[in-house]
Protein backbone atom coordinates (compact mmCIF):
# COMPACT_ATOMS: atom_id res chain seq x y z
CA UNK A 1 0.00 0.00 0.00
CA UNK A 2 1.15 3.32 -0.63
CA UNK A 3 -0.17 6.47 1.20
CA UNK A 4 -0.75 10.08 0.80
CA UNK A 5 -1.39 11.74 4.66
CA UNK A 6 -1.95 15.60 5.00
CA UNK A 7 -0.79 15.56 8.26
CA UNK A 8 2.80 14.44 9.46
CA UNK A 9 2.15 12.74 12.65
CA UNK A 10 -0.69 10.43 10.89
CA UNK A 11 -0.45 7.08 12.84
CA UNK A 12 -1.54 5.40 9.35
CA UNK A 13 2.28 6.50 8.63
CA UNK A 14 4.00 4.09 10.79
CA UNK A 15 2.27 0.86 9.76
CA UNK A 16 4.13 -2.33 8.57
CA UNK A 17 1.89 -2.43 5.40
CA UNK A 18 2.52 1.16 4.02
CA UNK A 19 5.33 0.22 1.67
CA UNK A 20 5.88 3.77 0.61
CA UNK A 21 4.28 6.85 1.96
CA UNK A 22 4.42 10.90 1.10
CA UNK A 23 3.23 13.62 3.38
CA UNK A 24 1.38 16.66 1.49
CA UNK A 25 -0.14 19.24 4.33
CA UNK A 26 -3.09 21.10 3.20
CA UNK A 27 -3.30 19.01 0.32
CA UNK A 28 -7.32 18.72 0.82
CA UNK A 29 -7.09 22.57 0.19
CA UNK A 30 -4.53 23.12 -2.48
CA UNK A 31 -6.57 21.40 -5.11
CA UNK A 32 -4.55 21.63 -7.80
CA UNK A 33 -1.28 21.26 -6.20
CA UNK A 34 -2.66 18.06 -5.63
CA UNK A 35 -3.73 16.69 -8.49
CA UNK A 36 -0.16 17.51 -9.89
CA UNK A 37 1.04 15.41 -7.00
CA UNK A 38 -1.15 12.38 -7.90
CA UNK A 39 -0.64 12.71 -11.98
CA UNK A 40 3.28 13.02 -11.12
CA UNK A 41 2.86 9.93 -8.84
CA UNK A 42 0.91 7.75 -11.59
CA UNK A 43 3.36 8.71 -14.15
CA UNK A 44 5.99 6.43 -12.45
CA UNK A 45 3.98 3.51 -12.39
CA UNK A 46 4.46 0.77 -14.43
CA UNK A 47 0.41 0.32 -14.03
CA UNK A 48 -2.43 2.00 -13.58
CA UNK A 49 -2.69 2.55 -9.59
CA UNK A 50 -5.69 2.24 -7.96
CA UNK A 51 -6.98 5.38 -5.73
CA UNK A 52 -8.96 5.05 -2.78
CA UNK A 53 -10.61 7.97 -0.94
CA UNK A 54 -10.53 7.26 3.37
CA UNK A 55 -12.20 10.31 4.14
CA UNK A 56 -14.60 13.45 2.77
CA UNK A 57 -12.27 15.21 2.12
CA UNK A 58 -10.34 13.10 -0.03
CA UNK A 59 -13.50 11.99 -1.39
CA UNK A 60 -14.48 15.32 -2.68
CA UNK A 61 -11.25 16.29 -4.09
CA UNK A 62 -11.19 12.76 -5.99
CA UNK A 63 -14.53 13.19 -7.60
CA UNK A 64 -14.44 16.85 -8.75
CA UNK A 65 -11.20 15.89 -10.71
CA UNK A 66 -12.77 12.48 -11.78
CA UNK A 67 -12.10 12.68 -15.53
CA UNK A 68 -8.75 14.14 -15.18
CA UNK A 69 -7.55 11.35 -12.66
CA UNK A 70 -9.29 8.25 -14.39
CA UNK A 71 -6.70 8.79 -16.87
CA UNK A 72 -3.94 8.00 -14.49
CA UNK A 73 -5.63 5.75 -11.85
CA UNK A 74 -8.53 3.22 -11.13
CA UNK A 75 -11.30 4.91 -9.20
CA UNK A 76 -13.39 3.37 -6.80
CA UNK A 77 -16.06 5.96 -7.01
CA UNK A 78 -19.79 6.21 -8.29
CA UNK A 79 -20.30 9.01 -10.81
CA UNK A 80 -19.19 12.80 -9.35
CA UNK A 81 -23.23 13.34 -10.10
CA UNK A 82 -24.38 10.74 -7.07
CA UNK A 83 -20.79 11.70 -5.39
CA UNK A 84 -22.17 15.59 -4.99
CA UNK A 85 -25.83 14.36 -4.01
CA UNK A 86 -24.75 11.98 -1.36
CA UNK A 87 -22.03 14.33 0.26
CA UNK A 88 -23.85 17.46 0.02
CA UNK A 89 -26.49 17.04 2.72
CA UNK A 90 -28.34 19.96 1.59
CA UNK A 91 -28.80 18.26 -1.90
CA UNK A 92 -29.31 14.81 -0.67
CA UNK A 93 -32.75 15.99 1.28
CA UNK A 94 -34.03 16.67 -2.45
CA UNK A 95 -32.22 13.63 -3.99
CA UNK A 96 -33.71 10.96 -1.11
CA UNK A 97 -37.49 12.33 -1.70
CA UNK A 98 -36.98 12.14 -5.54
CA UNK A 99 -36.17 8.43 -4.82
CA UNK A 100 -37.89 7.38 -2.46
CA UNK A 101 -35.41 7.06 0.26
CA UNK A 102 -36.80 5.81 3.66
CA UNK A 103 -35.38 8.82 5.72
CA UNK A 104 -36.73 11.00 8.52
CA UNK A 105 -38.82 14.38 7.81
CA UNK A 106 -36.28 16.62 6.37
CA UNK A 107 -36.22 20.36 6.38
CA UNK A 108 -34.01 23.40 6.00
CA UNK A 109 -32.98 25.21 9.38
CA UNK A 110 -34.44 28.06 7.73
CA UNK A 111 -37.96 26.57 7.25
CA UNK A 112 -37.99 25.32 10.83
CA UNK A 113 -36.82 28.46 12.59
CA UNK A 114 -39.19 30.82 10.44
CA UNK A 115 -41.81 28.48 11.60
CA UNK A 116 -45.14 29.10 13.83
CA UNK A 117 -44.59 28.38 17.16
CA UNK A 118 -47.82 27.03 17.26
CA UNK A 119 -47.86 25.10 14.28
CA UNK A 120 -44.09 24.13 14.09
CA UNK A 121 -42.62 22.58 10.59
CA UNK A 122 -40.97 19.98 12.80
CA UNK A 123 -41.24 17.69 15.63
CA UNK A 124 -38.56 18.25 18.08
CA UNK A 125 -35.76 16.77 19.10
CA UNK A 126 -34.09 17.43 15.56
CA UNK A 127 -30.66 16.71 14.48
CA UNK A 128 -28.52 19.51 12.74
CA UNK A 129 -26.27 18.42 10.14
CA UNK A 130 -23.81 20.54 8.01
CA UNK A 131 -23.49 21.13 4.19
CA UNK A 132 -20.27 19.13 4.54
CA UNK A 133 -19.05 17.27 7.76
CA UNK A 134 -15.52 19.34 7.83
CA UNK A 135 -17.50 22.36 7.93
CA UNK A 136 -18.32 22.04 11.77
CA UNK A 137 -15.44 19.76 12.15
CA UNK A 138 -12.24 22.63 11.33
CA UNK A 139 -14.63 24.70 13.10
CA UNK A 140 -12.99 27.06 15.73
CA UNK A 141 -15.71 29.61 16.16
CA UNK A 142 -17.44 27.29 18.60
CA UNK A 143 -15.89 24.58 20.95
CA UNK A 144 -20.14 23.27 20.91
CA UNK A 145 -19.48 22.50 17.27
CA UNK A 146 -16.18 21.40 16.84
CA UNK A 147 -15.44 18.23 16.27
CA UNK A 148 -19.11 16.77 15.45
CA UNK A 149 -20.96 15.75 12.17
CA UNK A 150 -24.43 16.43 13.74
CA UNK A 151 -25.95 18.97 17.00
CA UNK A 152 -28.79 17.68 18.82
CA UNK A 153 -31.88 20.30 19.14
CA UNK A 154 -34.51 19.83 21.94
CA UNK A 155 -36.60 22.86 21.36
CA UNK A 156 -37.12 25.95 18.98
CA UNK A 157 -36.21 27.91 21.46
CA UNK A 158 -32.51 26.32 21.12
CA UNK A 159 -32.80 26.44 18.01
CA UNK A 160 -33.31 30.01 17.38
CA UNK A 161 -30.89 30.81 20.13
CA UNK A 162 -27.90 29.25 18.31
CA UNK A 163 -29.28 29.94 15.12
CA UNK A 164 -27.20 33.18 14.23
CA UNK A 165 -23.96 31.36 14.77
CA UNK A 166 -25.18 28.27 12.83
CA UNK A 167 -26.23 30.46 9.88
CA UNK A 168 -23.01 31.91 9.70
CA UNK A 169 -20.96 28.89 8.86
CA UNK A 170 -23.40 27.41 6.94
CA UNK A 171 -26.34 28.89 5.07
CA UNK A 172 -26.96 24.73 3.86
CA UNK A 173 -27.49 23.13 7.01
CA UNK A 174 -30.27 20.44 7.23
CA UNK A 175 -33.23 19.41 9.92
CA UNK A 176 -33.67 16.03 10.25
CA UNK A 177 -36.34 14.78 13.18
CA UNK A 178 -34.52 12.70 15.63
CA UNK A 179 -35.45 8.65 15.23
CA UNK A 180 -36.79 7.63 18.92
CA UNK A 181 -34.54 5.49 20.46
CA UNK A 182 -31.46 4.81 22.17
CA UNK A 183 -27.75 5.16 20.19
CA UNK A 184 -27.73 1.26 20.20
CA UNK A 185 -30.49 1.40 17.34
CA UNK A 186 -27.65 2.65 14.85
CA UNK A 187 -27.15 0.23 12.54
CA UNK A 188 -25.13 0.67 9.59
CA UNK A 189 -24.20 -1.48 6.31
CA UNK A 190 -20.83 -1.39 4.24
CA UNK A 191 -20.95 -2.81 1.09
CA UNK A 192 -19.19 -2.93 -2.41
CA UNK A 193 -21.17 -2.45 -5.66
CA UNK A 194 -19.44 -3.86 -8.88
CA UNK A 195 -19.43 -1.91 -12.14
CA UNK A 196 -22.65 -3.73 -13.15
CA UNK A 197 -24.09 -2.14 -9.93
CA UNK A 198 -24.44 -6.12 -8.67
CA UNK A 199 -23.75 -6.49 -4.91
CA UNK A 200 -20.00 -8.85 -4.35
CA UNK A 201 -20.37 -8.48 -0.57
CA UNK A 202 -21.78 -6.64 2.77
CA UNK A 203 -21.18 -6.46 6.27
CA UNK A 204 -23.49 -4.87 8.75
CA UNK A 205 -22.82 -3.77 12.63
CA UNK A 206 -24.75 -2.36 14.99
CA UNK A 207 -23.41 0.78 17.11
CA UNK A 208 -23.43 0.60 20.83
CA UNK A 209 -21.49 3.68 21.33
CA UNK A 210 -21.46 6.97 19.32
CA UNK A 211 -18.79 9.93 19.52
CA UNK A 212 -20.54 12.61 20.48
CA UNK A 213 -23.23 10.65 21.71
CA UNK A 214 -26.51 10.51 20.24
CA UNK A 215 -25.32 12.32 17.10
CA UNK A 216 -21.72 11.09 16.19
CA UNK A 217 -19.77 8.02 14.75
CA UNK A 218 -19.35 4.58 16.23
CA UNK A 219 -16.99 4.44 18.64
CA UNK A 220 -17.36 0.91 19.66
CA UNK A 221 -19.78 -1.51 17.82
CA UNK A 222 -20.34 -5.10 17.42
CA UNK A 223 -20.91 -7.12 13.99
CA UNK A 224 -24.54 -8.13 13.78
CA UNK A 225 -26.05 -9.86 10.67
CA UNK A 226 -29.10 -7.78 9.53
CA UNK A 227 -30.26 -8.93 6.29
CA UNK A 228 -33.46 -6.94 6.32
CA UNK A 229 -31.35 -3.61 5.71
CA UNK A 230 -29.08 -5.53 3.31
CA UNK A 231 -32.30 -5.90 1.33
CA UNK A 232 -33.66 -2.41 1.53
CA UNK A 233 -29.92 -1.06 0.31
CA UNK A 234 -29.47 -2.96 -2.43
CA UNK A 235 -32.77 -2.44 -3.72
CA UNK A 236 -31.95 1.58 -3.52
CA UNK A 237 -28.59 0.89 -4.74
CA UNK A 238 -29.00 -0.79 -7.99
CA UNK A 239 -31.80 1.75 -8.76
CA UNK A 240 -29.30 4.51 -8.52
CA UNK A 241 -26.66 2.37 -10.51
CA UNK A 242 -24.59 3.09 -8.04
CA UNK A 243 -21.02 1.33 -7.89
CA UNK A 244 -18.36 1.24 -5.75
CA UNK A 245 -17.71 1.22 -1.83
CA UNK A 246 -20.77 2.58 0.05
CA UNK A 247 -21.68 3.12 3.79
CA UNK A 248 -24.57 3.58 4.96
CA UNK A 249 -26.29 4.62 7.98
CA UNK A 250 -29.56 4.07 9.48
CA UNK A 251 -31.31 4.06 12.66
CA UNK A 252 -34.55 1.84 13.78
CA UNK A 253 -37.53 3.39 15.17
CA UNK A 254 -38.08 1.94 19.10
CA UNK A 255 -42.13 2.18 18.72
CA UNK A 256 -42.17 1.35 15.05
CA UNK A 257 -39.09 -0.98 14.32
CA UNK A 258 -38.87 0.58 11.04
CA UNK A 259 -35.54 1.56 9.64
CA UNK A 260 -34.85 5.24 8.90
CA UNK A 261 -31.94 5.93 6.23
CA UNK A 262 -29.55 8.78 7.70
CA UNK A 263 -27.09 8.78 5.48
CA UNK A 264 -25.06 7.74 2.40
CA UNK A 265 -21.23 7.95 2.17
CA UNK A 266 -19.93 6.91 -0.47
CA UNK A 267 -16.64 5.59 0.83
CA UNK A 268 -15.05 2.91 3.33
CA UNK A 269 -15.90 4.00 7.28
CA UNK A 270 -13.39 4.54 10.06
CA UNK A 271 -14.17 0.99 11.55
CA UNK A 272 -14.18 -0.91 8.30
CA UNK A 273 -11.55 -2.84 9.81
CA UNK A 274 -14.17 -4.69 11.83
CA UNK A 275 -15.28 -6.39 8.45
CA UNK A 276 -12.06 -7.19 7.45
CA UNK A 277 -12.15 -9.12 10.87
CA UNK A 278 -15.46 -10.46 10.48
CA UNK A 279 -13.97 -12.02 6.83
CA UNK A 280 -15.33 -9.34 4.35
CA UNK A 281 -12.37 -7.25 3.48
CA UNK A 282 -14.17 -4.53 0.91
CA UNK A 283 -11.58 -2.58 -0.14
CA UNK A 284 -9.88 -5.92 -1.14
CA UNK A 285 -12.38 -6.81 -3.18
CA UNK A 286 -12.13 -3.40 -4.71
CA UNK A 287 -9.28 -3.28 -5.35
CA UNK A 288 -9.27 -6.77 -7.11
CA UNK A 289 -11.75 -5.63 -9.33
CA UNK A 290 -10.22 -2.63 -10.54
CA UNK A 291 -6.79 -5.20 -11.40
CA UNK A 292 -9.31 -6.84 -13.55
CA UNK A 293 -9.66 -9.87 -11.30
CA UNK A 294 -13.30 -11.59 -11.93
CA UNK A 295 -15.55 -11.37 -9.00
CA UNK A 296 -17.12 -15.11 -9.75
CA UNK A 297 -16.39 -17.22 -6.14
CA UNK A 298 -15.95 -14.05 -4.17
CA UNK A 299 -19.06 -13.22 -3.49
CA UNK A 300 -21.28 -13.26 -0.71
CA UNK A 301 -18.60 -13.88 2.09
CA UNK A 302 -19.82 -15.34 5.23
CA UNK A 303 -19.84 -13.00 8.16
CA UNK A 304 -18.71 -13.86 11.29
CA UNK A 305 -20.24 -12.89 14.51
CA UNK A 306 -19.04 -12.40 18.05
CA UNK A 307 -16.51 -9.18 17.16
CA UNK A 308 -16.39 -5.85 18.12
CA UNK A 309 -14.57 -2.64 16.99
CA UNK A 310 -13.49 -0.23 19.79
CA UNK A 311 -11.73 3.74 19.15
CA UNK A 312 -10.32 3.39 22.96
CA UNK A 313 -9.77 7.19 22.79
CA UNK A 314 -12.97 8.33 21.26
CA UNK A 315 -14.59 6.01 23.19
CA UNK A 316 -13.60 7.13 26.59
CA UNK A 317 -14.75 10.72 25.74
CA UNK A 318 -18.21 9.34 25.10
CA UNK A 319 -18.50 7.19 28.05
CA UNK A 320 -18.00 10.28 30.39
CA UNK A 321 -21.12 11.90 29.06
CA UNK A 322 -22.80 8.62 29.21
CA UNK A 323 -22.47 8.28 32.38
CA UNK A 324 -23.35 11.35 33.26
CA UNK A 325 -26.85 10.89 31.69
CA UNK A 326 -27.01 7.22 33.22
CA UNK A 327 -27.18 5.73 30.21
CA UNK A 328 -23.91 3.67 30.77
CA UNK A 329 -22.23 2.65 34.44
CA UNK A 330 -18.97 1.51 35.59
CA UNK A 331 -19.49 -1.74 35.67
CA UNK A 332 -21.46 -2.42 31.74
CA UNK A 333 -18.27 -0.03 30.55
CA UNK A 334 -15.90 -2.13 31.96
CA UNK A 335 -17.73 -5.21 31.23
CA UNK A 336 -18.14 -3.98 27.80
CA UNK A 337 -14.02 -3.95 27.37
CA UNK A 338 -13.71 -6.82 28.49
CA UNK A 339 -15.39 -8.67 25.83
CA UNK A 340 -13.29 -11.22 23.48
CA UNK A 341 -13.37 -10.28 19.73
CA UNK A 342 -12.75 -6.27 19.92
CA UNK A 343 -10.32 -5.18 16.90
CA UNK A 344 -9.11 -1.71 18.24
CA UNK A 345 -8.85 1.38 15.62
CA UNK A 346 -5.07 1.88 16.47
CA UNK A 347 -3.33 -1.83 18.42
CA UNK A 348 -2.59 -4.67 16.59
CA UNK A 349 -0.92 -7.16 17.35
CA UNK A 350 1.02 -7.62 14.28
CA UNK A 351 1.26 -4.08 13.65
CA UNK A 352 2.38 -2.19 16.81
CA UNK A 353 4.29 1.29 15.52
CA UNK A 354 0.77 3.11 15.31
CA UNK A 355 -0.14 2.47 18.94
CA UNK A 356 4.00 3.37 19.53
CA UNK A 357 2.89 6.73 17.86
CA UNK A 358 -0.05 7.28 19.41
CA UNK A 359 1.57 6.89 23.10
CA UNK A 360 4.84 9.08 22.40
CA UNK A 361 2.37 11.52 21.14
CA UNK A 362 -0.14 11.59 24.19
CA UNK A 363 2.93 11.73 26.45
CA UNK A 364 4.99 13.98 24.86
CA UNK A 365 1.59 16.43 24.39
CA UNK A 366 0.77 16.21 27.85
CA UNK A 367 4.28 17.76 28.69
CA UNK A 368 4.20 20.31 25.98
CA UNK A 369 0.70 21.62 27.00
CA UNK A 370 1.88 21.64 31.20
Amino acid sequence: MHLLAEDPQSLALGSRYVRESFVLPGYTRSTNATVDFLLGYARQQTQMPVLFPTADTDLLLYSANHQLLSEYFQLILPSPQLVSHLSDKSLFMDFAKHQGLPVPGTFTMDEVAASDDANPMASFPLILKPSHPGIWRESRTSSMLSGKKALRIDSIDELRTIYPLLRELDPNIIAQEFVVGPDENHFDIHIYMDRQSNPVAYFTGQKLRLQPPYAGSGCYVKSHRLPEIAEISIEFLKAMNYTGLANINFKQHSLTGKYYLLEINPRVSQWNILASECGINLPLLAYLEACGEPMEGRRNPAQKTGRYYLSFKRDWIAFREYRKNRDWNWFGYIRSLLRPGIVYQVFARDDLKPIYREVVRVIFGRKKAG
